[in-house]
């Protein structure tokens, strides 16, 4: 089978992945839905801009003690920049997976623990679900997921929170 996939269902890391990876195809490939890419474009650029300072900051043709207040700038675009990506991470991305058409797919694996959570959120706060289920239920003993038993819980959790995507049969 194609869609298999196959982890060490003890290393939390490499769970999370399959799983994360496995929801977002879903939802792309199976409801249609489309990320919004927005805040990822954002961290982009800021990322590209402190790069850019940091270059101009050591590369920038004027001796030491004249460049000063050039260092001065470039070390406070740097913190500015940081700033915002640190917010966009901890306050709007959190610990979201998807994020699009309406809807807001977050995912939270503990370490050392088998309690995996996957939470649903319509845009505006209208509708939230949750399930928290044991990766056992979609890994087998040799540590493949089984891509239909997760999709059918997520297709599930979408229901309960009446989520309709542009799905078209």
């Amino acid at each position: 089978m194609a869609d298999r996939r196959q982890v060490d269902k003890y290393e939390t890391n490499a769970v999370k992945q399959a799983v994360d990876e496995s929801i977002l195809n879903f939802l792309e490939s199976k409801e249609n839905l489309e990320a919004d890419n927005t805040t990822s474009n954002y961290r982009i650029i800021l990322g590209s801009i402190i790069c850019i300072a940091a270059a101009v900051s050591h590369f920038f043709p004027i001796p030491f003690p004249k460049n000063v207040p050039l260092l001065i700038a470039c070390v406070s675009v740097y913190a500015i920049c940081s700033a915002i990506l640190q917010y966009i991470a901890s306050k709007i991305e959190r610990d979201a997976i998807f994020i699009g058409d309406g809807l807001r797919v977050s995912t939270w694996l503990p370490k050392y623990d088998d309690q995996f959570t996957i939470t649903a959120q319509l845009e505006g706060g209208t509708g939230s679900a949750t399930i928290t289920k044991s990766i056992g239920n979609w890994f087998d003993e040799e540590g493949y997921l089984h891509d239909d038993v997760l999709h059918k819980d997520v297709k599930s959790l979408l229901k309960e929170i009446k989520f309709s995507s542009k799905k078209t049969n």
